[in-house]
């Protein structure tokens, strides 16, 4: 699993001296170090069960620490750059970059493909590919299952626009939604089981462009905006499974907030990006533990915002000292 483009976000975070984002957050060194898989209250481990991240390199499950290799017909996993499991874990939509060398001996990016990998069968099924069905389009980023695992959206992304993308698995049904706002930050849209969907877009305040978390129709319609941070690159949303509520990543720190646009709360003390998992009660997300060297590891807290626990069986990620 590619994990540099991240890592490079994570340096112009920290390291822009007159920069326009918010202080760096780092971990509580207080909040408790969960030791072993055993070790997690009942009730988080049933709703983890079977449920994967990617990290390190290989999925892993995480109430168990279980490491599950990737199937053969996997794409090579230096050139996916943009990836989720579905919400059983069973399947995994990705998107595919790779690198090739053109005459002038430069790499470039080859042609984008979408794909979902069956982990039960070992199947690797591609979707499509951007040469085919948009050879007009510069870059393809942020798929995504809907709950069901049915159906996956991305982003396109052309020269001066960009919009989201409907397939259906089964019939390879391809429908543009027309977004109605412009598309910001990689987008990174989430479907909720009503098919609402929310995505990072643009808003202007005091006549300067930024970005909020929009809420669209299930024809990608704008609803309403979600949050109002007045910040220029917020992190993105996940739905809570009931499509109620909506946990993104600001400024560091976690919150959620009703599909309504209200009763904003903070419910962890520290983030990076967004939420990894969200299930009924619990959210699964990274913070920062280190910034010399710099180093990641995961967490999972209550949705209410109670209880915060950081899974030490899980090694960190850290990025090597240049």
């Amino acid at each position: 699993m590619k994990r540099s483009l991240v890592f490079f976000f994570l340096v112009v975070l920290l390291t822009a001296c007159s920069s326009p984002f918010a202080p760096v957050i780092v971990a509580p060194v207080d909040v408790p170090l969960i030791a072993s898989p055993d070790e997690l209250p009942i009730q988080v481990r049933t709703e983890l069960q079977a449920k994967k991240i990617g990290w390190l390199g290989s999925p892993v499950v995480i109430a168990t620490n279980e490491v599950i290799g990737w199937p053969a017909a996997h794409p090579a996993p230096d050139s996916v750059v943009s990836l989720r499991f579905s919400s059983d874990g069973r399947y995994y939509v990705y998107i595919s970059q790779p690198l090739v060398i053109d005459k002038s001996d430069l790499p470039m990016i080859g042609d984008d493909t979408v794909g979902v990998i069956d982990f039960e069968t070992g199947s690797n099924t591609v979707l499509l590919s951007r040469a085919n069905a948009f050879p007009d389009a510069d870059l393809f980023y942020s798929a995504t299952f809907a709950p069901d695992a049915q159906t996956i959206i991305f982003v396109v992304y052309w020269e001066n626009s960009a919009d989201l993308v409907r397939v259906n698995i089964e019939t390879r049904q391809i429908q543009r939604l027309n977004v109605d706002k412009n598309i910001t930050n990689f987008g990174y849209p989430d479907i909720s089981v009503k098919g609402q969907i929310v995505v990072i877009c643009e808003k202007v305040t005091n006549n300067q462009p930024i970005s909020e978390l929009c809420l669209l129709d299930e024809n990608g319609k704008f609803v309403r905006y979600l949050t109002d941070e007045g910040y220029p690159w917020p992190g993105y949303g996940r739905f809570t499974p009931d499509g109620e509520w909506v946990v993104y990543e600001s400024r560091y720190k976690l919150y959620k907030v009703r599909v309504d646009g209200s009763e904003r709360q903070e419910i962890a003390p520290c983030a990076l990006g967004g939420p990894l998992l969200v299930t009924e009660n619990y959210v699964v997300t990274e913070c920062l533990i280190s910034q010399e060297p710099t180093c990641q590891a995961v967490f999972v807290g209550n949705l209410d915002g109670r209880e915060f626990w950081r899974l030490g069986y899980l090694e960190p990620l850290c990025m090597e000292a240049k």
